[in-house]
């Protein structure tokens, strides 16, 4: 499949799915609640979402884990479920989107800034969208996004780790009104430093 959305990608455009928190909401998530979590106990909701979009005419779904990595799960306690949440979103996914359709593997930040602005190193970060990724990956995803980034150095983390399991990327970051994200890349530095990487799209978000 990973070869299949490549080929694909270059033969035509590719419409991609939109946002997952807000539909939730509109579901009944509550203020607060993680949305990740939703994949094993309330799958049937996850799936709903990602069967109104194809309906609505995408072709790539993605799995609601945005915040699915072991920082942001740990605000919840709920880091040692990781590699449920993250293979129980990618088949939840799937079964929506069905064998002719994609599924994208989302990862989101990390809500921590690396070094040396931060206090993460950047081989932990690499380390923790790894863990992340071998899930989605052994949950059946098809490629990686990488979304809504504000530091250029954690992108590097995510595409290193997305590309080192073999899988095609689409890598966005978030710009304001300025056009550079908050720590100050321009979409050009961006773009050059991501391609570099090897990802396989680039955008913004």
């Amino acid at each position: 499949m990973q070869n299949r959305f490549l080929e694909t990608l270059k033969q035509r455009p590719i419409i991609f799915d939109g946002a997952m928190g807000t539909m939730l909401q509109k579901l009944g998530l509550k203020p607060g609640g993680c949305p990740d979590e939703l994949n094993i106990t309330n799958p049937d909701i996850i799936k709903e979402v990602h069967k109104g979009y194809i309906k609505a005419g995408s072709i790539v779904v993605t799995t609601c884990t945005f915040g699915a990595n072991r920082i942001k799960l740990k605000e919840y306690n709920l880091d040692k479920k990781l590699i449920d949440i993250n293979m129980m979103a990618a088949r939840n996914a799937r079964e929506a989107a069905g064998k002719e359709n994609f599924v994208a593997g989302g990862l989101g930040p990390t809500g921590r800034f690396l070094e040396p602005i931060g206090d993460l190193p950047f081989d932990e970060t690499v380390d923790i969208f790894s863990e992340q990724i071998n899930a989605l990956k052994d949950g059946g995803v098809d490629l990686i996004i990488i979304e809504t980034m504000m530091d250029i150095r954690e992108m590097k983390a995510a595409i290193i780790a997305a590309k080192s399991l073999n899988l095609p990327v689409a890598a966005t970051m978030t710009f304001d009104e300025t056009m550079r994200t908050v720590l100050g890349t321009p979409p050009e530095v961006f773009a050059i430093v991501a391609e570099g990487l090897g990802a396989d799209v680039i955008g913004a978000n």
